[in-house]
């Protein structure tokens, strides 16, 4: 008999911005938070990008 399967399900328990990412992240460092917000908003644009190509992310 097969051993039985677990399957991982992602469970939201609600919603985080870049707003929010961009100011917790300028909390770890010495960078502001625009500088912040501004690269998160460069990597969501190049994710979607790469993503749309059907290229895979590592």
């Amino acid at each position: 008999m097969a051993p039985e399967k677990f399957y991982a399900a992602a469970i939201a328990d609600g919603n985080v911005d870049l707003d929010r990412l961009a100011e917790l992240i300028s909390y770890q460092c010495t960078v502001t938070a625009s500088d912040c917000y501004a690269v998160l908003l460069s990597s969501k644009h190049n994710i979607i990008g790469e993503l749309g190509k059907t290229e895979l992310l590592n």
